[in-house]
């Protein structure tokens, strides 16, 4: 399946789930679809960090979470066992957390949920078990994934960055490309922009409640990006 599709069938499931995006307002509530739509719950810490992430999850029990190198985030998602976590920088914007929430949420839907799907409805159901570390799969069970182009290992993060801030491999930025396309389309779809009037960059920010940086991301000319995880987005400086 092409990216673009994948984009929106993602888009169409999420909106199937929270009841049809037309419930949510404009610009649309996204927080509160999600409520409706997922096993996602959002958590808003000011001045978020690494740091922070870690704290918090070292606190409700999950084990095996570390970074090598704090820094400042403006969202991360958590996903284990069918469930997530969005962290949110609280003392961000309105329009910043919408696009940050869209973000990690699109990690979600093609990144943790969709891997998963494809794994059960190759393999079966008894394979939820392997992917979610309760017991290892069985020879035949690793063999049938390797045949069928499946991954059985856990959901992981990809927090590598360099020196600048940069993701320091091509699939962190290309599955970060894929988590963007996704984003845009759950909060200012491709039709609804077609159908205004004014197409300038800060117009369609404005009209979706999307920070006015991603005005220029938002207009007709863009491209699809390549797409392919970093789940963790540096605040800029």
């Amino acid at each position: 399946m092409s990216l673009g599709r994948r984009i929106d069938e993602a888009a169409r499931c999420f909106w199937d789930l929270a009841g049809g995006r037309g419930r949510y307002g404009s610009p649309v509530d996204l927080e509160r679809a999600v409520a409706v739509g997922l096993p996602l719950g959002v958590v808003k810490l000011p001045r978020l960090s690494s740091a922070k992430v870690a704290e918090v999850l070292a606190r409700i029990g999950t084990s095996g979470w570390t970074t090598a190198i704090d820094r400042p985030l403006r969202a991360c998602l958590v996903a284990d066992v069918g469930v997530g976590l969005v962290f949110l920088d609280g003392t961000d914007s309105e329009e910043e957390r919408r696009f940050s929430l869209a973000h990690e949420v699109a990690h979600f839907l093609l990144h943790y949920l969709e891997p998963r799907r494809r794994v059960v409805d190759r393999l079966g159901t008894g394979l939820i078990e392997v992917l979610d570390r309760a017991r290892e799969p069985t020879m035949a069970e690793r063999l049938s994934s390797a045949m069928s182009g499946l991954s059985l290992e856990p959901f992981r993060h990809a927090m590598a960055r360099d020196e600048t801030g940069r993701a320091k491999h091509l699939r962190t930025e290309s599955i970060e490309g894929e988590a963007d396309d996704l984003a845009f389309e759950l909060v200012a779809p491709a039709d609804e922009r077609a159908d205004l009037k004014d197409l300038s960059g800060e117009s369609l920010a404005s009209a979706f409640g999307l920070p006015t940086w991603t005005g220029g991301f938002l207009l007709p000319s863009r491209a699809e990006s390549d797409g392919v995880i970093s789940l963790f987005r540096k605040k800029p400086s």
